[in-house]
């Protein structure tokens, strides 16, 4: 009998498990050594261990150990004081990785963050059902995640906005298979930070309310539900401690209001109107022709534009946004994302280097509106070639 081929999963499997392990090792010996502890995850790390030790993350005491911990001492109050400004229930989701050294827990968050980006792209293809060229899937990796500046920015600091891209993404793919109490969950478990994480989860999941589905919603809610009663009892109420600490953090963080960016009140009440009725005609598509990529982009594209943002690591949710208009063809619009792709490079050295946080979302807003057009334009050919008798 011949003898059973291996699937090609198990075989994929094996090989982005060896992918993680020698870049967790190439993080502990190049990344992490240069910088200590000064990474975005180790005030997350440093708070979750509180939790679990029955301290408040937001106290005193845990602020000061944070920067000891980063900086070897206690900061000066004009500065970013790298407090916990996360829901304490990062503390229940980290848990894996609270049980480790940081350095070594900072290593294999850097690698989960690098890999959530580079699966997110080929994610897509499976929602998009494209099966594009060797060539092209490599050279639609290369440059979304290592030409577009943002994904290194996010890996170099280690962020969490790599997991919220891939969770969503992986929620859309679920969503797509019927799979709405599993998509819940996971879009409650990558909700961090929650700002635009839980914005862009409840417009996704509550178009589904619109269908009659439910459940997606349901495990979403029902799932932050038990995380943070299980922080109220472990802690007790600490909601207006956290509620505290992210107004401080907002008064020497300055977060970035897309629409606040532009200077004529008129521009913005314009640039809000016009993404909201975006959303909204994508909703009611939505709910037409199911089509849940379409409104997925709408989604991302809407909240972007609309809700503060801390850093420029956000626009990493651009990707999927790129990765669909690329995928609907024309040399013009390939030719578009590759100025998109690359033009952080060059949105830096702007006056103000915080308008990128409009700038280019914007600009992939109108791609996507033209592409979308031109898209649905295109007439659908389902007749065969006529077969002429010999």
């Amino acid at each position: 009998m011949a003898k059973k081929r291996t699937p090609d999963v198990y075989i994929l499997g094996v090989m982005i498990v060896g992918v993680m392990i020698a870049l967790t090792f190439f993080n502990l010996r190049y990344i992490v050594p240069p910088r200590g502890n000064r990474f975005d995850f180790y005030p997350r790390w440093r708070g979750g261990q509180a939790l679990w030790n029955g301290i408040s993350p937001y106290s005193a005491s845990t602020t000061d150990a944070i920067q000891e911990g980063m900086f070897g001492g206690v900061l000066p109050p004009n500065v970013d004081q790298q407090r916990m400004v996360y829901p304490a229930y990062v503390g229940l989701i980290l848990a894996p990785l609270l049980l480790l050294p940081p350095s070594t827990a900072i290593a294999i968050w850097l690698t989960i963050q690098l890999i959530a980006v580079l699966a997110t792209p080929i994610l897509w293809l499976q929602i998009l059902d494209w099966k594009p060229p060797p060539w092209v899937l490599g050279l639609l990796i290369v440059g979304l995640v290592l030409v577009f500046r943002y994904p290194i920015n996010l890996y170099i600091v280690g962020q969490f906005t790599g997991t919220i891209l891939f969770g969503f993404s992986l929620a859309v793919w679920l969503l797509q298979r019927k799979r709405d109490l599993a998509a819940g969950i996971l879009l409650a478990l990558t909700a961090i930070p929650p700002t635009i994480a839980i914005p862009l989860a409840l417009v996704l999941v509550g178009s589904f309310v619109l269908i009659g589905r439910p459940r997606a919603l349901i495990g979403f809610v029902v799932t932050l539900a038990i995380l943070t009663a299980i922080t109220f009892v472990q802690i007790g109420w600490w909601i207006p401690d956290f509620l505290t600490q992210l107004g401080a953090y907002s008064s020497y963080a300055l977060p970035i209001w897309p629409p606040g960016l532009l200077e004529a009140p008129i521009l913005r009440f314009g640039l809000i109107l016009a993404v909201g009725l975006t959303l909204l005609a994508a909703l009611i598509r939505f709910r037409q022709t199911r089509a849940l990529e379409n409104f997925a982009i709408s989604a991302i594209l809407a909240c972007l534009l609309l809700l503060p943002q801390t850093g420029n690591y956000y626009l990493i949710l651009l990707i999927p946004p790129l990765l669909v208009i690329f995928r609907r063809g024309g040399l013009i619009f390939r030719l578009a994302v590759a100025l998109a792709v690359i033009s952080p490079w060059f949105l830096r050295v702007l006056p103000n280097t915080s308008s990128e946080a409009l700038l280019l979302p914007l600009y992939t807003l109108i791609l996507w509106l033209i592409s979308t057009y031109q898209f649905q334009k295109r007439p659908i050919i389902e007749a065969a070639q006529p077969v002429h008798p010999a």
